[in-house]
Protein backbone atom coordinates (compact mmCIF):
# COMPACT_ATOMS: atom_id res chain seq x y z
CA UNK A 1 0.00 0.00 0.00
CA UNK A 2 1.39 3.31 -0.99
CA UNK A 3 -0.09 6.28 0.69
CA UNK A 4 -0.11 9.46 -1.38
CA UNK A 5 -0.44 12.51 0.82
CA UNK A 6 -0.02 15.98 -0.52
CA UNK A 7 1.61 18.58 1.65
CA UNK A 8 -1.00 21.19 2.39
CA UNK A 9 0.09 24.80 2.76
CA UNK A 10 -1.24 27.12 5.42
CA UNK A 11 -2.39 30.65 4.43
CA UNK A 12 0.82 32.26 5.75
CA UNK A 13 2.92 29.88 3.64
CA UNK A 14 0.78 30.52 0.56
CA UNK A 15 1.21 34.27 1.04
CA UNK A 16 4.98 33.96 1.47
CA UNK A 17 5.38 31.77 -1.62
CA UNK A 18 3.16 33.96 -3.79
CA UNK A 19 4.93 37.12 -2.60
CA UNK A 20 8.35 35.64 -3.43
CA UNK A 21 7.16 34.37 -6.82
CA UNK A 22 5.73 37.82 -7.59
CA UNK A 23 9.06 39.47 -6.65
CA UNK A 24 10.97 37.11 -8.94
CA UNK A 25 8.50 37.74 -11.76
CA UNK A 26 8.69 41.52 -11.26
CA UNK A 27 12.48 41.42 -11.61
CA UNK A 28 12.13 39.66 -14.94
CA UNK A 29 9.90 42.42 -16.30
CA UNK A 30 11.66 45.35 -14.60
CA UNK A 31 12.51 48.02 -17.13
CA UNK A 32 10.47 46.26 -19.80
CA UNK A 33 8.48 48.22 -22.31
CA UNK A 34 4.73 48.72 -22.25
CA UNK A 35 4.48 45.44 -24.20
CA UNK A 36 5.08 43.37 -21.06
CA UNK A 37 2.27 40.96 -20.17
CA UNK A 38 -0.69 42.31 -18.22
CA UNK A 39 -3.92 40.95 -16.81
CA UNK A 40 -7.21 42.55 -15.92
CA UNK A 41 -8.23 43.20 -12.31
CA UNK A 42 -11.03 40.61 -12.66
CA UNK A 43 -8.55 37.89 -13.62
CA UNK A 44 -6.33 38.89 -10.70
CA UNK A 45 -9.30 38.55 -8.33
CA UNK A 46 -10.01 35.06 -9.71
CA UNK A 47 -6.38 33.97 -9.35
CA UNK A 48 -6.27 35.27 -5.79
CA UNK A 49 -9.55 33.50 -4.98
CA UNK A 50 -7.98 30.23 -6.17
CA UNK A 51 -5.20 30.85 -3.63
CA UNK A 52 -7.75 31.54 -0.89
CA UNK A 53 -7.38 35.33 -0.83
CA UNK A 54 -10.71 37.18 -0.43
CA UNK A 55 -11.77 39.59 -3.18
CA UNK A 56 -12.01 42.54 -0.77
CA UNK A 57 -8.33 42.12 0.16
CA UNK A 58 -7.29 42.05 -3.51
CA UNK A 59 -9.36 45.15 -4.29
CA UNK A 60 -7.89 46.99 -1.30
CA UNK A 61 -4.36 46.03 -2.37
CA UNK A 62 -5.05 47.33 -5.89
CA UNK A 63 -6.37 50.60 -4.42
CA UNK A 64 -3.32 50.90 -2.14
CA UNK A 65 -1.00 50.36 -5.10
CA UNK A 66 -2.67 53.02 -7.21
CA UNK A 67 -2.68 55.54 -4.37
CA UNK A 68 1.01 54.92 -3.62
CA UNK A 69 1.94 55.54 -7.26
CA UNK A 70 0.40 58.98 -7.14
CA UNK A 71 2.04 59.74 -3.79
CA UNK A 72 5.67 59.24 -4.81
CA UNK A 73 6.97 59.06 -8.39
CA UNK A 74 9.98 56.91 -9.24
CA UNK A 75 12.49 59.72 -9.76
CA UNK A 76 16.29 59.64 -9.77
CA UNK A 77 16.32 60.48 -6.05
CA UNK A 78 13.94 57.58 -5.39
CA UNK A 79 16.22 55.19 -7.28
CA UNK A 80 19.37 56.51 -5.62
CA UNK A 81 18.20 57.05 -2.02
CA UNK A 82 15.09 54.91 -1.83
CA UNK A 83 11.54 55.88 -0.96
CA UNK A 84 10.98 59.04 1.06
CA UNK A 85 7.84 57.69 2.68
CA UNK A 86 7.59 54.73 4.99
CA UNK A 87 4.51 52.57 5.05
CA UNK A 88 3.99 50.69 8.28
CA UNK A 89 1.13 48.30 8.87
CA UNK A 90 0.42 46.35 12.03
CA UNK A 91 -2.49 44.11 12.92
CA UNK A 92 -3.80 44.77 16.42
CA UNK A 93 -6.37 42.59 18.15
CA UNK A 94 -8.24 45.48 19.76
CA UNK A 95 -11.06 47.80 18.67
CA UNK A 96 -9.77 49.80 15.72
CA UNK A 97 -11.27 53.14 16.76
CA UNK A 98 -9.63 53.29 20.19
CA UNK A 99 -6.36 51.88 18.86
CA UNK A 100 -6.25 54.45 16.07
CA UNK A 101 -6.95 57.35 18.44
CA UNK A 102 -4.21 56.13 20.78
CA UNK A 103 -1.69 55.75 17.93
CA UNK A 104 -2.53 59.17 16.48
CA UNK A 105 -2.05 60.70 19.92
CA UNK A 106 1.39 59.08 20.18
CA UNK A 107 2.39 60.32 16.74
CA UNK A 108 1.16 63.85 17.46
CA UNK A 109 2.31 64.34 21.06
CA UNK A 110 5.39 62.14 21.45
CA UNK A 111 6.77 62.22 17.91
CA UNK A 112 5.72 65.77 16.98
CA UNK A 113 4.17 64.77 13.65
CA UNK A 114 1.42 66.74 11.89
CA UNK A 115 -1.63 65.04 10.42
CA UNK A 116 -1.90 65.82 6.71
CA UNK A 117 -4.80 63.58 5.66
CA UNK A 118 -7.04 61.08 7.41
CA UNK A 119 -9.26 58.52 5.70
CA UNK A 120 -11.03 55.34 6.74
CA UNK A 121 -8.12 53.26 5.46
CA UNK A 122 -5.27 55.19 7.06
CA UNK A 123 -3.62 58.52 7.60
CA UNK A 124 -0.75 60.50 6.12
CA UNK A 125 1.60 62.42 8.41
CA UNK A 126 4.12 65.22 7.83
CA UNK A 127 7.39 65.41 9.80
CA UNK A 128 6.15 68.32 11.89
CA UNK A 129 8.31 71.21 12.99
CA UNK A 130 12.11 71.31 12.73
CA UNK A 131 12.56 70.90 16.46
CA UNK A 132 10.68 67.59 16.36
CA UNK A 133 12.81 66.35 13.47
CA UNK A 134 16.01 67.24 15.31
CA UNK A 135 14.72 65.62 18.50
CA UNK A 136 13.88 62.37 16.67
CA UNK A 137 17.23 62.38 14.87
CA UNK A 138 19.28 62.93 18.02
CA UNK A 139 17.28 60.57 20.24
CA UNK A 140 19.72 57.84 21.22
CA UNK A 141 17.86 56.83 24.40
CA UNK A 142 15.86 54.08 22.76
CA UNK A 143 12.69 55.31 24.46
CA UNK A 144 11.09 56.59 21.26
CA UNK A 145 11.42 53.61 18.95
CA UNK A 146 8.08 54.20 17.23
CA UNK A 147 9.64 55.69 14.09
CA UNK A 148 12.94 53.83 14.20
CA UNK A 149 13.86 50.43 12.86
CA UNK A 150 16.38 48.06 14.29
Amino acid sequence: MTEHTEKRLRPAEVEMILRRAAELNARRWEGASKDSPSISPEVLVQVAAAAGIPEQDVRRAMWDLSSEKTAEPHSFAWKFYGPARLRAVREVGRPSGRTREHLEGLLRLEQGLKLRRKTEMGSLWDPGDELGMVRRTLDFSGDRTLLKTR
